[in-house]
This record gives C-alpha cells, structure tokens and sequence, in this order.
C-alpha cells in the first residue's frame, strides 16, 4: 500500500477553503450590484412620483387661473418610464459630450411610444379635457 504523503490534507484543506472563499466573494458582489440597481429604481420611483406631483399640481393650478378649465394632466406611468429608463441609460456606461445626444434621443423616442398608449382619447366637442403637453425635459 501507498503512505499517504502529510501534506495532502493540509493542501486539500486550504483548496477547498479557497474555493469556497473565491464563490463567497462572486456572490457578494452580485450581491452589491442587485443591490445598488435595486436602489436606484427605488430612487426613480420615489422621484418621479414627486415630480408627477408637483407638475399635475402646477398645471392644474395654471389651467384654472387661465381658463377655468378642467384638463386631464399627464399619468404617473409617463414619468416612472422616463425616469427609469433615463438612468438605465446614463448608468449602463461612460456618458460623455460625445454619446450624451445618442443617449437622451433613445430616451426621447421610447417617451413618444409610451405617449402613444397613456394620451387620453380626444374629442372633438369636449374643450374641458385638454391635455397640456409635457416638456422634452421632464
């Protein structure tokens, strides 16, 4: 029979004590960037809400003292998508003065699809529902 050489529990040991140190740090890591992902969303939402707010709170007041009108504001779905995708594309790589344009217009033509589906229907008797545009900017 062969002697097993002392060494090779020691050795076999600090392999797996390795590799089980190497998966840990993998998985902490994913960790952190599920993490930061999942906190930036929450900021977004939290934010566009707040600007959702403000902007219908401003316009409605705005309408009534100009034209004593009812109008139908913008929905909070419009603002969580630009919102939401505006930091997709700003955080997914370096934003420079050379791809900002690139960026903000990709932006900018995912907000005309979602219009599309959140305008409310217009017609054509009813003055008391317009719908007052939102700016490029959000």
């Amino acid at each position: 029979m062969a002697e097993i050489s002392p060494w090779l529990p020691v050795v076999s040991a600090l392999a797996g004590g390795g590799l089980v140190g190497i998966i840990n740090l993998v998985t902490r890591w994913q960790d952190r960037k599920s993490e930061e992902r999942r906190h930036i969303r929450e900021l977004m939402f939290k934010t566009a809400v707040e600007e959702w707010k403000q902007h219908s709170t401003f316009v409605i007041e705005l309408m009534k003292m100009k034209t004593g009108k009812k109008i139908a504001a913008e929905p909070l779905v419009t603002y969580l998508v630009h919102l939401i995708k505006l930091s997709e594309v700003l955080m997914e790589g370096k934003t420079t003065k050379d791809n900002i344009s690139q960026k903000l217009t990709e932006v900018s033509e995912l907000m005309k699809e979602v219009k599309k589906f959140t305008a409310p229907p217009k017609k054509e008797n009813d003055e008391s529902a317009a719908q007052p545009s939102i700016s490029q900017d959000m």
